[in-house]
């Protein structure tokens, strides 16, 4: 097995120094983790105990080490071949996979250094795609409203009252303002058009594995408040479940 900062080998020496200072069932649990029995985000634990747990530097490696291989051994064992990224520099695993010419996001693990204010390892991101119309049209409906308020928006006439004239840096911007709406709303209406069921199927299929993985739920998560900017489609949803050990993700994606 591969890992992040330890091997197994060392996590089990360094483990050791501390049988004297933790319950045993401590540390038949830390041990079971480095094995790979379970995930570390399952609540073999109370959340106390995980908590006070966060304090150590050998209980975040394991956790660290943990999530790692076990999520990368769970995804290699599934109908469709997955793509590995491990950026050390950046602390970040990705995990992908392709439909066609398509990439599909599956999971995301940006892990932290230890600090006082911050005692989870990381963030974790999964992902779900959903076929909802609905949401669709009603997004086209808001880009149209925007292309309707800019194609009625008047010219203004440079400052001279008596002059023809208009602002070419203004005329250059508002035209490129519609264009950009322009292309935003045929793009969504193709979209829409031909809506990958393919896709939102093997997204759906990931996502049951790894809520399975770490013992979760769609119900467990909850919204997150989120400011879309006027340009951007506003197609995602994203909804958090915080752990001792980590902050999960679920971007939901419709299509």
């Amino acid at each position: 097995m591969q890992t992040i900062n330890s091997t197994k080998e060392e996590l089990k020496r360094e483990l050791k120094k501390y049988t004297s200072t933790l319950d045993n069932y401590i540390i038949e649990y830390l041990r079971s983790l480095i094995e790979l029995d379970f995930s570390v985000l399952r609540e073999y634990l109370s959340t106390n105990d995980k908590t006070i747990l966060t304090d150590l530097s050998i209980y975040r490696k394991i956790t660290t080490y943990n999530i790692y291989n076990r999520t990368i051994g769970i995804l290699s064992n599934t109908d469709y071949p997955i793509n590995i990224y491990h950026n050390k520099q950046e602390h970040n695993l990705i995990i992908t996979t392709n439909n066609n010419n398509e990439i599909i996001p599956i999971f995301n693990f940006k892990y932290n250094k230890y600090s006082n204010t911050n005692r989870r390892i990381g963030t974790i991101d999964i992902y779900k795609t959903e076929e909802k119309p609905e949401i669709i049209d009603k997004e086209l409906d808001r880009i149209m409203s925007i292309l309707e308020k800019l194609y009625d928006t008047p010219i203004p006439l440079i400052e001279n009252p008596n002059s023809n004239l208009i602002s070419s840096y203004w005329l250059f911007k508002h035209n490129e303002n519609i264009k950009y709406f322009e292309t935003l709303f045929t793009k969504l209406d193709n979209y829409q058009k031909n809506p990958s069921k393919e896709l939102a199927q093997i997204s759906q299929y990931y996502n049951a594995i790894l809520l399975k993985e770490f013992d979760l739920t769609h119900k467990d998560f909850y919204d997150e408040s989120q400011t879309f900017s006027n340009k951007s489609i506003n197609l995602t949803h994203k909804r958090i479940k915080k752990l001792p050990e980590a902050e999960i993700t679920n971007n939901i994606n419709y299509v």
